[in-house]
């Protein structure tokens, strides 16, 4: 007991960690979402780039193909 009480002290373990077998949906489950976290950061970066490029003018098309718009006021024309 006071090995466990001083390994979560000391942080070298955490109360969430669990262990789960492979092959069980829960597994199946946890590996999908750490690919798709993943896939999500690296679009994330990806469109940090292309906002970046397109805010300092090295780029005048976006990535679809279409054009940057001017910005609008948020009123509606008379």
């Amino acid at each position: 007991m006071r090995d466990t009480l001083e390994n979560l002290y000391f942080g070298n373990i955490t109360p969430n960690d669990q262990i789960v077998k492979s092959g069980t949906a829960l597994k199946k489950a946890m590996e999908q979402s750490a690919e798709c976290e993943e896939k999500l950061k690296e679009l994330i970066l990806q469109m940090k780039v292309e906002i970046s490029a397109i805010k300092s003018g090295k780029v005048t098309e976006y990535p679809d193909g279409g054009q940057p718009q001017e910005k609008t006021t948020g009123r509606i024309p008379a």
